[in-house]
């Protein structure tokens, strides 16, 4: 009994891994690239270079510290129509949600470990 239950737990535990070590890579990396689809679509249209060119101008320019940002959140809000604060989460929203990930993750990993560690001195005790 005492091992099914461990090994139920550590199931458990390698799924909760799996989804933390691949959901916030997955969405980052999209997030990402929709952060230099805006930064494209600025950069088409105030700069007017389009094509290769533009998507290197792009590129560049998106990891440019607030230079990305900026060009990005006017290419969401001035070429996509968003609003500002729809723009300004565009770029606002990925450290907002990281803190909240992390805060939730803890939770269930210290719950998980309470559960484990109440399951193992039941079973020594």
């Amino acid at each position: 009994m005492y091992v099914e239950k461990v090994s139920l737990l550590t199931g458990l535990t390698t799924i909760i891994a799996g989804i933390v070590a691949i959901f916030p890579m997955a969405f980052f990396f999209i997030w990402g690239l929709v952060q230099l689809f805006a930064v494209n679509a600025q950069v088409q249209a105030f700069l007017h270079i389009k094509g290769l060119v533009g998507w290197i101008a792009s590129v560049v320019i998106t990891y440019i510290p607030l230079l990305g940002s900026v060009t990005g959140f006017f290419g969401a809000k001035d070429v996509w129509g968003w609003q500002w604060w729809q723009a300004a989460l565009l770029y606002l929203g990925a450290p907002i949600f990281s803190i909240a990930f992390t805060i939730v993750l803890s939770i269930v990993g210290a719950a998980l470990s309470a559960v484990g560690s109440a399951q193992s001195s039941r079973a020594r005790g």
